[in-house]
């Protein structure tokens, strides 16, 4: 898939999606492999212990979004096909597309997120840029979470689709 350069700086809607707008019509990325806490909204209430967690660190995950983009040049993606709610799925890098730029490794390492496990099922084997990644963000959040950053050190946190099933 191609390298390409958002025109202009993407709005971020929560810590794993952007919208952006083309020829007038919206377009909803959605960064793969990692799931961010979900954000509160407006006609949410309490209806778990989980819930105020839940959304401050989803609060906090947007807001690393937010600096993530504001600080860069350029917003760099590599799209990767599209998830079942139509979004393009992407791999997100600031200014340069280089391993240490990649959104996913950096918010893995905050303790912002959580990788989606067993083994995605949407990776390609053949390019070794795929695995690499992929192993990165495991590696990053392993680390995050043995030193309680983040998410993971919140004793009242659950996985955001632990979350979302508990809500239904």
């Amino acid at each position: 898939m191609a390298i390409k350069v958002f025109r202009t700086k993407p709005f971020v809607l929560d810590g794993d999606t952007l919208m952006s707008w083309e020829n007038g019509q919206p377009i909803y990325y959605r960064i793969r492999w990692i799931d961010t806490p979900e954000m509160k909204k407006a006609a949410d209430f309490v209806k778990t212990p989980y819930d105020e967690s839940q959304w401050k660190w989803g609060e906090i995950a947007k807001s690393y979004l937010i600096d993530y983009v504001q600080s860069a040049h350029c917003i760099v993606y590599v799209e990767k096909g599209l998830d079942i709610y139509g979004r393009t799925l992407i791999d997100l890098y600031r200014n340069f597309k280089r391993i240490d730029n990649n959104y996913q490794r950096l918010i893995s390492a905050a303790g912002l997120s959580a990788a989606y496990l067993p083994f995605p099922q949407n990776i390609d084997l053949s390019p070794r840029e795929e695995i690499t990644i992929y192993c990165q963000i495991i590696r990053r959040q392993y680390e995050a979470r043995i030193k309680n950053r983040g998410i993971w050190g919140d004793p009242d946190f659950i996985l955001p689709w632990e979350w979302r099933r508990l809500q239904k």
